[in-house]
């Protein structure tokens, strides 16, 4: 009975659209799969943002690589994060904030082309604040930050999937056409 039930739902599910992921469409495109992830303007040699990144890409079939590499490159351009007062409590202070983390990027060729981008991905969160217990606050904000970045980081890691399929459906359906030129204008 419980068999029938399992195939049913399975059956319902297959009906209205819905397919369960493979591990292939979770994967990187193949041109894709080697990459180097940078950040300027940080100070820090490695960002926690980057190292997220670099986790993310590695967790959806690429390798990343640093130095000089002509690779194909994600450059991370971007970082803030910025507390809003959304709710004040009795006496004044915050009660609630809405925390907006943004991070730009783009997509570089291995001869440094922006190939797709730059884009921003922008992700929000609410949290409240007691200001009777500060330490556990401190801790539940770190602890959102990182799931912003990690959330952010997977959003990219998607856009790139995405955008890696469109060029393969393009290839794919003018497998002999040559690529457009590059052309830009000039104003005479």
């Amino acid at each position: 009975m419980r068999a029938l039930a399992v195939i049913v739902a399975m059956l319902i599910l297959a009906g209205c659209g819905f397919h369960l992921r493979t591990a292939q469409e979770d994967h990187l495109p193949p041109r894709f799969a080697n990459l180097r992830v940078t950040m300027s303007g940080s100070g820090l040699r490695y960002p926690k943002v980057v190292l997220v990144m670099r986790r993310m890409l590695r967790d959806h079939g690429a390798s990343v690589f640093s130095g000089q590499v002509p690779l194909p490159t994600l450059a991370l351009m971007g970082e803030t994060l910025t507390p809003v007062v959304v709710s004040i409590n009795n006496s004044g202070g915050a009660a609630a904030y809405l925390l907006d983390y943004t991070l730009s990027f783009v997509l570089l060729d291995a001869k440094g082309r922006a190939i797709l981008g730059p884009e921003t991905i922008r992700v929000q969160r609410e949290y409240n604040f007691n200001p009777l217990n500060i330490l556990s606050m401190a801790r539940e904000k770190r602890y959102i930050e990182n799931r912003m970045r990690r959330s952010a980081a997977r959003q990219i890691v998607a856009r790139i999937i995405a955008f890696g399929r469109r060029q393969s459906a393009a290839r794919a359906e003018y497998p002999s056409a040559p690529p457009p030129p590059f052309t830009t204008r000039h104003a005479h």
